[in-house]
């Protein structure tokens, strides 16, 4: 067995596939990946009608470095990331490469399966961790109460952007077609799948 993977490794790739994702995201989860989620044509379009977008890209931010840290603190660590160390500007200045190394001790499918057992247990908490820790992101007062008003959309999308950032590392970090759906997320999901396995 190779050199382990220490929490620090993890997290930096972690970090560097987010700074690389963020930008793409809204794209990617109203586009492609639409049937992986559980938005539809209608919220894509209310979203892009009503001016959303900006908000949307707030949020978006917002979910990924939140669920990081909250990754982190599960783990008994403090990550401490705030949405502007996403920027790829950072990366490029600290001279840090995207991570595309194998990393030590793992194997990809067990990283991604990492990331998706964290995914279902934070997503229920989502929303209301990132209003929490709005000291730790961009969103505004008026984001915080259009997520108020629109709570289902913006769960159904949280949702959505947590499984296609896995989904995005799997692809681009492991050239694993993950396959990762909202649905999975879901704590009947994983009973179901608990009782296929006894």
């Amino acid at each position: 067995m190779g050199e382990e993977m220490t929490n620090g490794e993890f997290f930096e790739i972690l970090e560097a596939w987010a700074g690389e994702y963020y930008t793409e995201a809204i794209d990617l989860v109203f586009g492609n990946n639409l049937p992986m989620n559980d938005l539809n044509k209608v919220d894509a379009d209310g979203m892009f009608k009503k001016n959303f977008l900006d908000s949307c890209q707030r949020f978006t931010e917002a979910v990924i470095v939140d669920f990081i840290n909250f990754i982190c603190a599960s783990w008994g660590g403090d990550r401490g990331l705030y949405t502007h160390c996403l920027s790829k500007e950072r990366y490029k200045n600290k001279k840090r490469n995207i991570y595309k190394g194998k990393p030590k001790g793992i194997h990809g499918s067990d990283f991604l399966a990492i990331l998706a057992s964290m995914a279902g247990d934070y997503h229920r908490e989502c929303l209301e961790s990132i209003v929490r820790s709005k000291h730790m992101n961009d969103l505004n007062e008026s984001d915080i109460g259009l997520l108020k008003r629109k709570q289902v959309f913006f769960q159904k999308f949280a949702d959505a952007i947590l499984v296609d950032f896995i989904n995005f590392i799997g692809a681009e970090q492991f050239g694993i077609d993950y396959a990762i759906y909202t649905r999975h997320l879901s704590e009947e999901y994983k009973k179901n799948r608990e009782k296929e396995k006894k």
